[in-house]
């Protein structure tokens, strides 16, 4: 299904090596932000090679740059970096007068030099600590979610992780990084007090690198096929984590508005179906809350609850049964119109930030190969949503065969029995 917003942003431009670049002018903020975006994360490791997205990111600021980094954080400004399953973001934000400064620090990330032996122990050394998650109820959940997404590493627990990125290489590092963290890859987007025209000259001068094979086409991973209908983690504990996937293969328009207005109306407050049901009238869980999340080409819908080992089956009953009739009425019109309004509020303060609004940008500018679908897109395709468009997408959004459960923490073969048959039955 296609809107007829969704054309080419004029903000919009590419470079001689193929980065996309774009820009916002906000002449009366003092705030500035630029987001550096590749279209590639762990989702991206190769097999066996679990970690390597992550250790590119921080080998990133080993050498000088980590130097200009320590100066910008001296003068007040935010540098970080993270690799999520299909991306590898750099941000840096701060006072306007920054700015340079700041748009020289991301230039550094696509001319970076190769890292020497010892910057490449260290920093495998630190990212053990960042990929060991404590937490059992997260490492669980983790890896149901990441299997789900389609990473070729989500069955190596902690002693085979370690293993294996002992085992990564600089000659590793520096294939991923040719290949994956290329401009061909990449999106930039600035926020920045200077018009879009000025902004874009001093981009094309600092980023505009040659870079070997930039306009090559990157190859593109390979979709999750794999679907689990119910499954469990267990491990002692009195209470459960219950989850609910729903999954559908698109990212266009309206899809991805659409999963948002889903998760709004399944778990995303105290006006939210899940939570009254749950929470304020069966008295289930303290914890109630229903997300969205893209990753590749996978809008995926989550609620989550927490609750005790007996009431896990009907917390999953109540939440599917709940999933299940947003395919026959996702809200009325009255409804659907203050949802609508609702998210589009959400979204104006959330994009009053210009790093939050950077961020938004260059992913959308990754993830969309002929245009951004920018802010100003996005408003207009929630604007233009029909109540029709929305529960055409969810019939198809939400057909039984799509929808995953999960259950992490103390629930007893017995219950695990009876999950996969009450799930089986639907």
């Amino acid at each position: 299904m296609n809107s007829p917003c969704f054309e080419p942003d004029r903000a919009t431009d590419r470079l001689s090596n193929g980065l996309r670049v774009i820009a916002r002018s906000r002449p009366h903020s003092q705030q500035f932000a630029a987001v550096l975006a590749f279209g590639s994360g762990h989702l991206d490791d190769p097999h066996g090679l679990p970690g390597l997205a992550h250790l590119a990111e921080h080998l990133a600021f080993c050498g000088s740059t980590q130097d200009l980094v320590e100066q910008a954080s001296r003068a007040g400004a935010y540098v970080n970096a993270y690799a999520g399953p299909d991306r590898t973001v750099f941000i840096a934000s701060g006072h306007a007068d920054l700015e340079l400064k700041l748009l020289a620090i991301l230039s550094r990330m696509l001319c970076r030099d190769s890292p020497t032996d010892s910057q490449l122990q260290h920093e495998k050394r630190i990212l053990a600590h960042e990929l060991f998650p404590l937490d059992p109820w997260d490492a669980a959940r983790d890896r149901f979610a990441n299997r789900l997404c389609g990473d070729r590493n989500w069955n190596l627990r902690a002693a085979g992780l370690l293993e294996r990125i002992n085992r990564i290489s600089t000659a590793d590092v520096e294939r991923f990084r040719l290949e994956r963290l290329c401009p061909a890859n990449a999106c930039l987007a600035v926020v920045s007090s200077r018009p879009e025209a000025v902004v874009e000259e001093d981009v094309r001068r600092m980023f505009g690198v040659e870079w070997a094979d930039s306009r090559a086409s990157v190859e593109p991973r390979i979709q999750s096929s794999w679907h689990a209908p119910a499954t469990c983690t267990p491990f002692r504990s009195p209470q459960c984590v219950v989850g609910v996937w729903s999954r559908t293969i698109g990212a266009d328009w309206p899809t991805s508005i659409v999963a948002r207005m889903a998760a709004d109306a399944l778990g995303g407050g105290p006006h939210s179906r899940l939570y009254r049901e749950l929470r304020e009238r069966r008295g289930l869980a303290y914890y109630v809350h229903s997300g969205d999340s893209l990753v590749g080409d996978v809008s995926t819908v989550v609620s989550t609850a927490h609750v005790s080992r007996a009431a896990a089956l009907t917390a999953v009953s109540i939440i599917l049964d709940e999933t299940q009739n947003l395919r026959s009425e996702l809200l009325n019109e009255a409804h659907f119109s203050d949802t609508k309004r609702r998210l589009r509020r959400e979204f104006e303060v959330f994009t009053e930030d210009a790093a939050e609004m950077a961020q938004f940008l260059a992913y959308r500018g990754v993830r969309h190969a002929d245009h951004a679908a920018s802010d100003r897109m996005y408003l207009a395709g929630l604007e233009s949503l029909t109540m029709d468009q929305a529960q055409e997408v969810l019939n198809r959004f939400l057909e039984p065969g799509s929808i995953c459960t999960h259950v992490v923490g103390g629930i007893n073969p017995l219950r695990r029995f009876l999950l996969r048959r009450a799930v089986a039955r639907r």
